[in-house]
This record gives structure tokens, C-alpha cells and sequence, in this order.
């Protein structure tokens, strides 16, 4: 699990953009971790299109 503040990434993005995000680190043993996703920022509450499909926010 990794944990973040969320103010911080706020001020950073805008809701409707794609924001590829990379996280790395390292683990108790010492070995190096890395890993890529794209997020879509949606406004906290923005409604579905489609309540069977998760990512149908306006």
C-alpha cells in the first residue's frame, strides 16, 4: 500500500485530465521497487453515465 497526502497531489492536478503517475521506492530488504499508471482525475461526487461501469464519470 502506498499512502500520500492528498492536499499535496490536489494542488497539483486538474479534474479531467490524465496524469501518468510512477511511484518507486524501496522495500525493508533493500530491494528497489517502481511501478507506472495513468490516473483520471474526476471532481469528488461527478455523477455516472452508466451505474454498471465504474469509469463512465462525467
Amino acid at each position: 500500500m502506498v499512502k500520500f497526502d492528498r492536499t499535496s497531489v490536489q494542488s497539483l492536478v486538474t479534474p479531467g485530465e490524465a496524469v501518468e503517475i510512477t511511484i518507486s521506492g524501496y522495500l525493508f530488504d533493500g530491494s528497489s521497487f517502481q511501478g507506472i499508471d495513468t490516473l483520471r482525475v474526476i471532481d469528488k461526487g461527478a455523477e455516472h453515465n452508466d451505474d454498471q461501469d465504474p469509469s463512465s464519470i462525467e
